[in-house]
């Protein structure tokens, strides 16, 4: 019996799969017309296969879910019973690691909790350490100069998002797969079994064995990819 979690997992890949096409299309048109509508269009279907992905992560694993900002997070930190209130958190909100896109996890929500909350009976989440208090918001402050600094490198064309580059392979990995799959076959059959002088009753297993090979093809183009980043010293990337 196939339960809620196969359920939802199995809609999630299949608007993953979607996302991923209408990544790929939008992006063959901006290639073959850069206009800012077509710059739009990929960007939105962009946009829309990330946060697919976020969905995906979220069901794998809650603690991943991300709220979309303060206000999210002010209606969950109360709906798990912390004393916190709007003016306080906005204030805070610099205490709370927040992803590239503006989210903020649920684990980042709660570990922000559980430093500088009470619960609304008074009590804290746990005791926690002055010292160790101190250390996480320097380690915080830390993280936030690091991504400020990676930013303005991406800014300078210096480095690439490997989550852009990782987008753009799977663009084009599900180009390839629509035109060189299942629909290219069933036409083209045919008139490869007449080119090599066979039969009408040789296509199914031409069928077949092709797919195969497709299959083997693109599970091998599939695999995990590590990117290496080029080590620039700052006096070689002013000649960038």
């Amino acid at each position: 019996m196939v339960n809620d979690n196969d359920k939802i997992n199995a809609l999630l890949a299949q608007e993953e799969n979607l996302l991923n096409r209408a990544v790929a299309k939008t992006m063959e048109a901006y290639n073959q017309e850069p206009t800012n509508a077509n710059l739009k269009d990929w960007e939105a279907a962009r946009d829309a296969l990330v946060k697919c992905r976020g969905r995906k992560a979220a069901e794998a694993n809650p603690a991943q879910a991300a709220l979309a900002g303060i206000p999210e997070v002010l209606e969950y930190l109360k709906s798990e019973g912390w004393k916190i209130e709007k003016t306080k958190l906005y204030n805070d909100q610099g205490k709370i690691d927040k992803q590239k896109d503006g989210s903020i996890l649920k684990k980042d929500a709660d570990k922000y909790a559980a430093y500088f909350l009470k619960k609304l009976d008074g009590s804290d989440y746990e005791d926690i350490d002055p010292a160790e208090k101190i250390k996480w918001e320097t380690e915080i402050a830390k993280q936030k100069a690091e991504k400020l600094t990676m930013e303005n490198e991406i800014n300078r064309a210096v480095y690439v998002l490997k989550s852009d580059v990782e987008m753009q392979l799977a663009a084009r990995a599900s180009y390839l797969k629509d035109n060189l799959g299942m629909d290219f076959i069933h036409s083209f059959a045919p008139r490869i079994v007449t080119l090599v002088q066979g039969t009408q009753d040789k296509i199914p297993d031409l069928v077949d064995i092709w797919l195969e090979h497709i299959e083997e093809v693109f599970n091998h183009y599939s695999k995990p990819m590590k990117f290496e980043v080029p080590n620039i010293k700052t006096e070689e990337t002013e000649d960038i």
